[in-house]
């Protein structure tokens, strides 16, 4: 098995806290990594003047692309579980309710 970290970063467009956002965000990818010993070292950096929020999370995988997609679902459902929309996504969900967009600006994986 394979660990790796994946780091994304994001421009949050439409929060109107970013900061109580980026707090709910970080404890939902917390409870994700209690759920799963695949998942760990959580991690959450944020330039609220910016709206640019980079999440990392360590992820275990038989391949290093199975803990890329493991890690970045992780950060996708923590997203979506504070009501957030990650718009352009592989397989974007439509939605019409009112959210925080976040836009994916880069990402990177880093073998463990």
């Amino acid at each position: 098995m394979i660990w790796a970290t994946i780091s994304m970063t994001f421009h949050v467009i439409g929060a109107t806290n970013l900061d109580a956002l980026t707090d709910e965000v970080f404890e939902a990818l917390l409870a994700l990594e209690g759920a799963d010993t695949r998942l760990r070292d959580s991690d959450m950096d944020a330039v609220l003047v910016d709206e640019i929020v980079t999440v990392r999370v360590a992820a275990q995988g038989p391949t290093l692309d199975d803990a890329f997609d493991l890690g970045g679902s992780a950060i996708r459902s923590a997203i979506h579980s504070t009501g957030g929309a990650t718009p352009g996504w592989k397989n974007p969900e439509p939605s019409t309710a009112p959210s925080s967009n976040f836009e994916l600006r880069g990402q990177q994986l880093i073998p463990a």
